[in-house]
C-alpha cells in the first residue's frame, strides 16, 4: 500500500511541474520579459516569483486601463471641436441674428 501511495505521489509530482512548466511558458509567451534573451527562464515556481509576476500584471492592467482613458479622452476631444466649428457658425453666436 505504501509503494502504491510513493508512486502516486511521484505521478502528481511530475504531473505538478509538467503544468507549471506549459504555465509559465504560455504565460511568458504572452507577457514577455526583458533581460532573458541568452538564458533560461525559470518556471513560476516560488511565491515570491509569483507575487513579482503579479505585479508585472497589475502594472500592465493599469496601462491599459490609461490608453482605454485616454483615447476616449482623444475622441471626446474631436467631437468637441465639431461642436465648437458649429456653434462659431451658429448666427446667434457669431452675432448675425
Amino acid at each position: 500500500m505504501r509503494a502504491i501511495l510513493t508512486i502516486s505521489a511521484q505521478l502528481f509530482d511530475a504531473y505538478c511541474i509538467t503544468q507549471m512548466a506549459k504555465l509559465s511558458s504560455e504565460y511568458y509567451h504572452l507577457v514577455p520579459q526583458s533581460g532573458y534573451a541568452y538564458e533560461k527562464i525559470r518556471p513560476i515556481d516560488r511565491i515570491a516569483m509569483w507575487n513579482q509576476q503579479s505585479g508585472v500584471i497589475q502594472n500592465l492592467l493599469e496601462y491599459e486601463m490609461i490608453a482605454k482613458i485616454l483615447a476616449g479622452a482623444q475622441h471626446r476631444i474631436k467631437g468637441l471641436n465639431i461642436m465648437l466649428k458649429f456653434c462659431k457658425k451658429s448666427p446667434l453666436v457669431s452675432g448675425e441674428g
